[in-house]
């Protein structure tokens, strides 16, 4: 079969159909390498350097089939962790819609190769879902499996391998994106239905990929009301003011390096005390008269022109998928507004030099630091620069640079849109402060702001708003990529299509072997009754109180009883009052993370009198990790061994 340049809406459709299925089975294929050797390891390993957040992921399946097989009333409160009072999971990260397909569709297989398999497909689905939206806008076959590859291999989609699996699955925003695109240019009621039912899937990937959904239908809007784009002068011949500017700006960055190499200084002037210690003042100053200094000789110029009778057409749009969306999520606005009236609702406390930081803008010609070949030294120079990986990274690639560093390449009109978008998210994605290879500029950016906006402050992780950026790059370089003359587009694209997979391949994917300890199997068959794990912890995304092993999220999958403690991503405030309010679970908490002094004075009977009211029976204990205070206090209670191993021991409180 031949994928030469001509464009496919003058093909026949059976002929579209059919190079549309040839991409399909391309990135199902491509799903392997680019996640091996899982597909090796389905039934015995889940991706991740340890034991994390993988395993709350795979307790997501666990707990969805257990859901559904029990009929317990509702899928978004769940009385297995935090026993006895059980926890709300509606602003955790709970991966739902991947979690129903293990607990249905692949119910019959066991929870690690469910999970592992939904992996592989969301890897899959991520590439063709970017192909079929970059086709719907260039119309070429092999632009378009360029656009899906970078989409699918790009580094900051890797990265969320290492556990943070329900980032993974992109597809839903893309999906989310060329349903909205379609129902806004075509008539009738099809497409509108798609757009609500898709922003729906996207509700139950991850509460972060709805909030980018609703600000990626804003940019739409925008654009095609407002037919917003920028205009800008030539560079011109620098002013006073620009001397002035660049002299500021060139104080201040030597100041800055000054204090950074001597610690700075503090003095009394009169009544004011002047302290320059960290020179982040200094910083800020300097970046914001470059950047002054940029915009004058630039002199970009905002256009928008509002067009009436578009508004009016999306905005019915719009209302039909809104209210669709609602229907098919009304468990989640239920379960949410509970949360809310009862005054359980957690975000992130915000301070202005305290808040999650973004990715580093310096990223962008450091390297891809998970390839295959050369992602070792990129790494070292990353953590030699104090630029965190995960957070990103901002790297896009060779093959962008090639396409995009010609005006032609970039300027049509349809790639409006698409820039516009990469603009807003990457300013998303650099967070509060702007970081130049590790160094906080103190420029503070837009992204500072979204704190103060409800449901979008709980998005709090800046740098995950990359996602657009490598999405709007990708249909970029599909554009640029079909507007080739048709003699030499096939060799070019092939070549930039090599050039994507050499950037992008990944290393081998670090796999965590699943092990279940035979203690937990002899729980499976003991009566009902609570569990408590020592050393107890409870932990979120903001910390961790005491000392949690992860593993324990696995290990209820086998014995199937609830469990004291646990990890969701976030607590409600109720939860950590009650352990607070607890003298014996505060003792338990402090001195299984080692903290003596801190640790109310409790006793063995103490705790059995608490642990026998909360309908706790048994006590299982990781011998290498727990604490010997903690160890001391448990074993004083009137306890019957039942079990143990080379680890881990297992008692019934009598």
């Amino acid at each position: 079969m031949m994928f030469h340049s001509v464009r496919d809406d003058v093909r026949p459709p059976a002929a579209r159909r059919l190079r549309h299925l040839a991409a399909a089975g391309l990135f199902a294929a491509l799903a392997i390498p680019l996640t091996w050797p899982l597909v090796l390891h389905l039934s015995t390993h889940v991706p991740g350097t340890g034991p994390d957040d993988n395993l709350q992921f795979l307790w997501n399946f666990w707990w969805m089939r257990e859901a559904l097989a029990t009929g317990l009333p509702g899928y978004f409160h769940t009385p297995y962790l935090f026993h006895p009072d059980g926890v709300d999971l509606v602003l955790h990260t709970h991966n739902a819609m991947n979690s129903f397909v293990g607990a249905t569709l692949l119910g019959s297989m066991s929870l690690p190769a469910a999970m592992n398999l939904t992996i592989l497909a969301g890897c899959a689905l991520n590439g063709f879902s970017a192909y079929l939206l970059a086709h719907r806008l260039s119309q070429r076959w092999l632009a378009s499996v360029l656009a899906g590859v970078f989409f699918a291999a790009h580094p900051s989609t890797f990265k969320h391998l290492f556990g943070q699996f329900g980032l993974y699955s992109e597809w839903g925003l893309v999906l989310f994106a060329y349903a909205l695109l379609e129902a806004l240019d075509r008539r009738g009621w099809f497409w509108p239905i798609v757009t609500g039912v898709s922003l729906a899937v996207v509700v139950y990937i991850d509460y972060y990929y709805f909030v980018y959904a609703i600000t990626f239908a804003a940019c739409v809007l925008a654009h095609r009301w407002f037919g917003i784009g920028i205009t800008r002068t030539s560079w011109t011949k620098p002013a006073g003011t620009d001397h002035v500017l660049a002299a500021i700006a060139t104080a201040a960055a030597a100041a800055a390096v000054v204090i950074a190499a001597t610690g700075g200084f503090a003095a009394e002037l009169g009544p004011l005390r002047v302290s320059l210690r960290s020179g982040m003042n200094l910083r800020a100053l300097s970046t914001a008269a470059a950047l002054c200094w940029l915009w004058r000789r630039w002199r970009p110029t905002p256009t928008a022109q509002f067009t009436r009778g578009v508004a009016a057409h999306d905005l019915r749009v719009v209302g039909v998928a809104c209210l669709l969306c609602a229907l098919f999520i009304a468990p989640v606005l239920e379960a949410a507004l509970a949360v809310w009236r009862a005054g359980q609702y957690v975000s992130q406390v915000y301070f202005w030099r305290s808040a999650p930081a973004g990715m580093d803008a310096g990223a962008l010609v450091l390297g891809n630091p998970f390839n295959a070949f050369w992602g070792q030294p990129v790494t070292w120079l990353y953590s030699a620069l104090g630029v965190f990986a995960f957070d990103g990274p901002a790297w896009l690639g060779v093959a962008p640079l090639v396409l995009l560093a010609t005006r032609s390449s970039w300027a049509g009109a349809r790639s409006r849109l698409w820039l516009l978008v990469s603009a807003v998210f990457f300013l998303w994605a650099l967070g509060p402060y702007l970081l130049l290879f590790g160094i906080n500029t103190g420029l503070p950016m837009p992204g500072i702001l979204l704190r103060f906006i409800p449901i979008v402050s709980n998005a709090r992780i800046p740098g995950r708003a990359v996602v657009f950026v490598v999405l709007a790059t990708a249909m970029l370089l599909a554009l640029a990529a079909a507007s080739s003359s048709r003699l030499r587009a096939t060799g070019r694209v092939a070549a930039l299509l090599a050039l994507v997979l050499v950037d992008f391949w990944p290393r081998e994917l670090p796999l965590h072997h699943l092990e279940t300890p035979k203690i937990y199997e002899q729980l499976a068959l003991l009566p009902a009754g609570g569990l408590l794990e020592i050393p107890l912890g409870i932990r979120d995304s903001f910390g961790e109180e005491g000392r949690i092993d992860t593993n324990v999220m696995y290990f209820q999958s086998v014995h199937r009883k609830p469990i004291v403690g646990g990890y969701v991503s976030r607590i409600p405030p109720s939860i950590r009052q009650t352990f607070t309010d607890s003298p014996v679970l505060q003792a338990l908490l402090k001195l299984s993370a080692g903290d003596v002094r801190g640790a109310p004075n409790v006793t063995g009977d103490d705790v059995r009198d608490f642990m026998r009211r909360a309908g706790v029976k048994y006590v299982a204990i990781d011998t290498r990790i727990a604490t010997a205070q903690v160890r001391s206090l448990v074993l004083s209670m009137p306890l019957t061994l039942l079990g143990r191993d080379e680890r881990r021991q297992l008692y019934r409180i009598e």
